[in-house]
């Protein structure tokens, strides 16, 4: 079996070209992040405490960005009103216990801070989202909450494209 080395794919392509690998590979990472979620948040957490600095230019630039891509609507008030509405996580359609804003199109990739591109999730939704760019979080969610996902961003973002 030695010989068929060569012209066997590398999982970098199967990935690109093998939907079912492509999904697998997706759960493992779900299942795994999923086990090891608490443990990465205390990373994060002695991480930002190590470098505060890191942490307050971050969070000037973050700052910085949303001035600059604001159109006004994402007031204080009416992202509370927002989450004051919300009972469901817009992404996993879990209840809301704890509830955090997301930008759809993240404000490091052009987003606008706006009511169209906020939305409210729950925490694990939020933390696994990260920075992802839209296309990159659909591949991303689970299976069963693709469609409500894409959903979502067709309804706010297809006006814009027409």
């Amino acid at each position: 079996m030695e010989w068929l080395a060569p012209f066997r794919l590398s999982e970098k392509e199967l990935y690109q070209t093998d939907p079912d690998f492509r999904e697998k590979a997706k759960a493992k990472y779900r299942s795994s992040y999923s086990r090891r979620r608490m443990s990465e948040r205390a990373r994060v957490k002695r991480y930002k405490a190590a470098h505060w600095d890191r942490k307050l230019a971050q969070d000037e630039r973050r700052t910085m960005r949303l001035l600059d891509h604001s159109d006004g609507t994402a007031t204080a008030a009416a992202i509370a009103k927002l989450k004051q509405d919300a009972t469901r996580c817009a992404y996993c359609d879990c209840h809301l216990g704890e509830k955090q804003t997301d930008h759809m199109i993240p404000l490091v990739f052009g987003g606008a801070h706006s009511l169209r591109n906020i939305v409210i999730v729950c925490p694990d939704c939020n933390a696994r989202k990260a920075r992802l760019d839209y296309a990159e979080w659909i591949e991303r969610v689970e299976p069963q909450h693709r469609a409500r996902v894409v959903a979502l961003y067709l309804e706010r973002f297809s006006r814009i494209a027409a």
